[in-house]
């Protein structure tokens, strides 16, 4: 086991708080084996014209010296030779020694932190008063950039684990199965509205195709609610449908195309990184920037003979999800088809170590000027935290999804779902209709 703590304090008190530098370490983990020492690149003989000048040839007669150099030329050229035998050798010591590296996987924590305590001049606009000479840090604090690392993060983790297993196309057989009989069905039942469609938009008529997926006919009346039901029967088999059958063949023919030509021991490795960024205090009376970054990752040497059932064909409960009727919208909210998934990617892996590490960043940098106080820094100020945390484990442990939240932070998939929410009311409006009759709405 190698620990170690380094602790460097070099700050100061003064009455307004601290001044100077402030520097921590602290480390424990385990140690490499003995056998894995960095081996040692030979000697280089160097040039002949060197070696000539260090035989001292020049202390020799004229005469004597033709003789002697033939002798010399032999010597270094065996000398030559040797070496070249000696680095190549050296070479290959070195990637094993590296591979050993790799492989090598033992637990580590680490926390480093970094403090800059500068100083300022400040004034506070409306009272018009301040301090021309104060520890920026005991005057205004620090922001905290907050960011979790959640259950739902992991399992994407997990997730794209199963991604570098495949070749990065996340293909998974049973769920294409589980979908396919509806798919074809659906593209059956539309398949000659959509040839309108795609015949209209060829033609450059955008109005007629928009009437045939609103009517199913080229009508030029709207056929109201029909109508929007219609567009809405489009939008889901779209969406539901013809996209994920199209994906599906594709990431089919990429992972048998990865999966023939891959290594028989392949390296996986898989990264999710989270992060949050602030610009002060939300009150805004003064500036500072700061971020929090964390990132997890995990490392594995599998051997690609152990794994059994890669495309998921007789992985049932996602199988039996994804038969279920509007999963989808479970997932928008309970991260479940993912979390079958990562359970699936787990028991496949199971036997095999894991190297899962867990990097956390913070940055903190500087004071400005905001809405209150005017500040003027004199010397910076800055703090800056890592903490490192890995761990070896056998198995990768999946833990329960996680409810997101009602909105999703991004615009362009919360933006999705509304459509999606919108084109499924609609489809199934004859199921609202008594209510709201009974409502009198």
């Amino acid at each position: 086991m190698t620990t170690g703590h380094i602790l460097s304090d070099l700050t100061t008190t003064i009455p307004s708080g601290k001044v100077g530098l402030y520097f921590e370490r602290q480390w424990s983990g385990g140690d490499r084996s003995h056998g894995s020492s960095r081996p040692v690149k030979p000697v280089s003989p160097g040039s002949f014209h060197d070696f000539v000048v260090s035989s001292g040839i020049q202390n020799l007669r004229k005469g004597d010296r033709v003789a002697h150099m033939d002798n010399l030329l032999s010597r270094w050229r065996s000398m030559r030779d040797s070496y070249n035998l000696q680095l190549h050798a050296y070479h290959k010591q070195k990637a094993e020694w590296r591979k050993s590296l790799k492989t090598e996987l033992h637990s580590y924590s680490l926390r480093l932190m970094s403090q800059r305590h500068g100083t300022c001049s400040y004034r506070n606009i409306p009272g018009n008063w301040g301090s021309e000479f104060s520890s920026s840090s005991g005057a205004f604090g620090s922001v905290n950039p907050s960011v979790t690392w959640n259950n739902n993060d992991e399992i994407s983790l997990i997730n794209k684990v199963q991604g570098q297993l495949d070749g990065g196309v996340g293909f998974h057989l049973g769920v294409s199965l589980a979908e396919a009989d509806q798919t074809f069905r659906m593209i059956r039942d539309n398949a000659r509205r959509f040839r309108r469609i795609g015949e209209s938009l060829v033609a450059g008529d955008i109005n007629k195709a928009f009437r045939v997926a609103l009517n199913g006919s080229s009508a030029h009346h709207i056929r109201g609610l029909r109508g929007l039901k219609t567009a809405s029967d489009n939008y889901l088999l779209f969406m539901f449908g013809v996209i994920p059958l199209v994906d599906s063949v594709i990431d089919a023919a990429r992972h048998y195309g990865y999966k023939a030509a891959r290594a028989r021991v392949i390296r996986v490795s898989a990264k999710r990184e989270i992060e949050a960024s602030v610009a002060g205090p939300s009150h805004g009376f003064w500036t500072q920037r700061g971020s929090t970054t964390i990132k997890g990752q995990v490392i594995a040497y599998i051997d690609t003979n152990e794994l059994t059932d890669e495309e998921g064909a007789f992985d049932l409960p996602s199988i039996l999800w994804e038969r279920l009727p509007y999963s989808f919208v479970v997932d928008w909210w309970f991260n479940v088809g993912n979390y079958l998934t990562a359970l699936h990617t787990s028991r496949l892996t199971s036997g095999s170590r894991f190297c899962r590490t867990q990097t956390t960043r913070v940055k903190i940098g500087d004071y400005g000027t905001g809405s209150i106080y005017s500040i003027s820094p004199i010397s910076p100020s800055s703090l800056s935290v890592v903490q490192v945390e890995r761990n070896i484990s056998s198995v990768l442990a999946v833990p329960p999804p996680r409810m997101k939240p009602l909105l999703h932070p991004k615009s362009e998939v919360m933006l999705t779902h509304a459509l999606e929410a919108v084109a499924l009311i609609t489809k199934k409006s004859h199921i609202f209709k008594p209510a709201f009759e009974k409502l009198g709405l």
